[in-house]
């Protein structure tokens, strides 16, 4: 009996833990596809979850910055102070005068919120509240008289995460499934982020980012069959007056987890590891530390494309509940 109780019961309770998560990676997964194929806005599609214990919820993710130069002159350009909204800087502009606008995205429309000339060379403060910038897709157009030079996004992921307890998470975020294991991240799907392919005939020069955007707050505990509820506010691309940017010679992806600068999140190492681990990725911050920076630069472009290459943003935005029934 005390054999039983010691060792028994405990290695009983392991087995049923982990086939408990096992289970909930492969619903995951399964989810991830049901709201990858979410296509025409103002559908809706249930999901029914089964879970024998944890917490199921939709929770505030990731901050991400995509941004395309189509001037190698700007391609050095990043932001700061976007990763918890107080007030977003452009730094290493090159030494030419620009004109730098700041859009609210909803619904394919834009509503201004600032419009700022830079000097050349240095910095630029475009004087924003953390009220104007929190919660919203945001545009910022760079142009030198009236060519578009650069162009970025602004937008808050948002992701669903089940605990199981706090040492085995599993991370629903960009399209990417993460289980998260006594504090270390595993990938167990890629990011939606398609790569050109310079070395096949015919050249496929398209590099396409789909950006998941996940809103709700709503949480399950416990055992029970569960339904998540994802309702398409909006999928468009270039169609919608969506960024597109041809011919583009750098592309930097820039994400922060914490909300707070300087400070690592959950997920951004994870994410940064993954994308560096690719031939066409170049780490320009550590994946250690707050506000994570890649750049993208294929090495082969210059000789198959003449160093350009089209880059594309398509968003999703999703609004996720889930409930108990």
């Amino acid at each position: 009996m005390a054999g039983i109780l010691l060792w028994g019961v405990p290695a009983i309770q392991g087995l049923q833990d982990h086939a408990e998560f096992q289970s909930m990676i492969t619903q995951a997964h399964q989810l991830n596809g049901e709201l990858l194929t979410l296509r025409d806005a103002g559908t809706t599609r249930p999901v029914t979850i089964s879970m024998n214990q944890g917490t199921l919820d939709v929770e505030q993710g990731s901050r991400w910055v995509v941004t395309a130069a189509a001037d190698e002159a700007y391609s050095p350009v990043y932001f700061t102070k976007w990763e918890d909204d107080s007030g977003l800087a452009a730094k290493s502009l090159p030494v030419v005068a620009t004109t730098v606008t700041v859009d609210k995205a909803v619904g394919g429309t834009f509503t201004r919120l600032a419009t700022v000339t830079c000097n050349a060379g240095g910095d630029c403060e475009t004087g924003l509240a953390a009220s104007q910038l929190e919660g919203n897709t945001i545009r910022v157009q760079f142009k030198s008289a009236t060519l578009l030079k650069l162009e970025a996004w602004i937008y808050d992921a948002g992701r669903i995460t089940y605990t199981m307890n706090s040492d085995a998470k599993i991370h629903l975020e960009m399209g990417t499934v993460f289980t998260e294991q006594s504090g270390r991240l595993f990938l167990e799907s890629k990011p939606t982020v398609k790569e050109p392919v310079f070395d096949v005939s015919p050249m496929d020069a398209s590099y396409l980012v789909r950006a998941f955007q996940m809103e709700g707050d709503s949480v399950v505990v416990g055992k029970g069959r569960h339904s998540v509820y994802a309702y398409l506010d909006n999928n468009y691309g270039t169609t919608r007056g969506r960024p597109y940017i041809s011919p583009a010679y750098t592309v930097r992806v820039q994400v922060d987890d914490s909300g707070a600068q300087a400070t690592l999140g959950t997920l951004e190492e994870g994410i940064c590891n993954y994308l560096i681990t690719l031939d066409y990725y170049t780490a320009a911050a550590d994946c250690d530390a707050g506000g994570v920076s890649v750049l993208y630069d294929p090495p082969n472009a210059a000789d198959t494309n003449s160093g350009k290459f089209t880059y594309e943003l398509n968003q999703a935005v999703v609004r996720a509940t889930v409930q108990s029934f």
